[in-house]
């Protein structure tokens, strides 16, 4: 086997090659559910998400052997249970962080209990949401132009990606595209580079869409929910977020400032900002 050493940016390229054909190949049994009828089914969204997530690690983990000549999977199999554990319970923390300002002011009120079979399909869709997001944005880009230019040229470079990469989802504006560039570009790198476990900031990721679209009744990123409980929702939108949701709210804002500047201090003190050319293996 060629064990050549590549640069770090063309590895970059062949990553997201690789998991571009994972992703085809999502799409393309999505494509197969839909003409047989059941892709719109809990079995048929279910089967979906699962295809989806193994043929994307297939293709991630076949890069990983040939290029970056590395067996090692980034969802290590140890303690795996406690780190989706953690990545719950820190993204749905500080989703509740958000709304108990709204709570206490009157803005947030619920009104009913909404059970619906669409839940289930919402969750398993924002399951598929947070693995490939994470996989990609902290998996690919983040670890691999770290070991290129460092830490923190790494966060702007992911900060710009999540900001440009929702700028075009209903109800955005260019403020909600700088909100979400902070705590889908920061915050989640920074809870990254704390834990360097994929595990973790998966299971954020979904844990936050899911506690605000599928419990709380909030638009995710301007896109519509389905909620288990019905909200009213009321205030000015630098408040509430408006109808792109809270990501774009000041609470939002409030709770990302300071868990990012406590990971900052936390990472100072026990040398997690790594420099240039880190010659991790995976």
């Amino acid at each position: 086997m060629n064990k050549k050493t590549r640069h770090p940016l063309i590895l970059l390229l062949l990553a997201l090659v690789f998991v571009g054909l994972g992703c085809v190949g999502g799409i393309a049994f999505k494509l197969l559910l839909q003409t047989t009828g059941i892709l719109h089914t809990i079995p048929g969204r279910i089967l979906q998400v699962t295809f989806f997530i193994l043929i994307t690690t297939f293709f991630y983990r076949l890069y990983l052997k040939k290029f970056e000549h590395c067996t090692l999977w980034q969802y290590k199999t140890d303690k795996w249970k406690q780190n989706i554990l953690l990545g719950i319970t820190i993204g749905t923390g500080l989703i509740l962080l958000q709304v108990i300002p709204l709570l206490i002011t009157g803005n947030y009120r619920f009104e009913s209990f909404n059970p619906s079979p669409e839940i289930i399909k919402y969750f398993f869709f924002m399951i598929l949401i947070g693995f490939t997001e994470e996989l990609l944005t902290r998996g690919v880009i983040f670890r691999l132009v770290e070991k290129w230019a460092g830490s923190l040229i790494a966060l702007l470079v992911v900060t710009i990606e999540g900001a440009l990469t929702h700028a075009s989802n209903p109800n955005a504006t260019l403020w909600s595209s700088i909100a979400v560039g902070l705590e889908f570009g920061i915050l989640m790198s920074l809870i990254y580079m704390a834990t360097r476990n994929l595990w973790v900031v998966s299971a954020m990721h979904f844990a936050w869409n899911f506690t605000m679209g599928g419990l709380l009744d909030v638009a995710v990123s301007g896109t519509e929910a389905q909620s288990l409980f019905k909200a009213n929702i009321q205030g000015p939108d630098w408040l509430t977020g408006g109808a792109f949701g809270f990501e774009a709210g000041a609470p939002a804002i409030v709770v990302t400032v300071i868990a990012s500047l406590i990971l900052i201090q936390h990472l100072r003190k026990n040398n997690g900002f790594r420099a240039p050319e880190h010659r991790e293996k995976c």
